[in-house]
């Protein structure tokens, strides 16, 4: 539908470390995709989390106007 932001699932994720040979968590979300196309063994290990892109700007002094 037009207008409507497009979502995204991610997931959290363990990957093999290439040196060592030990898993690790890793320390954030991404897309399935992303996961296989940055490590060549890994595994999800938790469900999937729907976001949304943000709308609007930080505004660090916090004042709307």
């Amino acid at each position: 539908m037009a207008g409507e932001p497009q979502t995204f699932e991610v997931f959290p994720f363990r990957y093999r470390d290439a040196r060592t040979g030990k898993w690790v968590n890793a320390r954030y979300k991404a897309a399935p995709d992303d996961i296989a196309w940055r490590y060549a063994e890994w595994e999800l290990t938790g469900p999937g989390e729907v976001r949304r892109p943000r709308e609007g700007y930080f505004n660090p002094t916090g004042r709307n106007r």
